[in-house]
């Protein structure tokens, strides 16, 4: 069952950062419609994965670690999928 709970934390977690690159393209973009609705998944998807990683952190540590790695991959992940809007906010690009 841990091994299951951590495979949720991490893909929760992954989605929910590639999620909220979107969420900054919408709202770059000045498209609030759409960065309201991403938003609202996003903290529904953060407050369940929260919920998870805290109720078994007595269990094993690697749920943090699992909650805080995904965070970093799913940056990473919801990076590559909007390339063109990096390519704007880089500082020496």
């Amino acid at each position: 069952m841990m091994e299951l709970t951590l495979l949720l934390i991490v893909l929760g977690r992954v989605l929910e950062y590639a999620i909220s690159v979107w969420h900054l393209k919408f709202i770059l973009a000045d498209r609030r419609a759409f960065a309201c609705g991403i938003a609202f998944v996003e903290i529904l998807l953060w407050v369940w994965i929260f919920n998870t990683t805290l109720t078994h952190a007595k269990e094993s540590p690697l749920y943090i670690l699992a909650y805080a790695g995904s965070g970093a991959a799913g940056t990473w992940i919801g990076m590559a999928l909007c390339p063109s809007d990096n390519k704007r906010i880089r500082p020496n690009g």
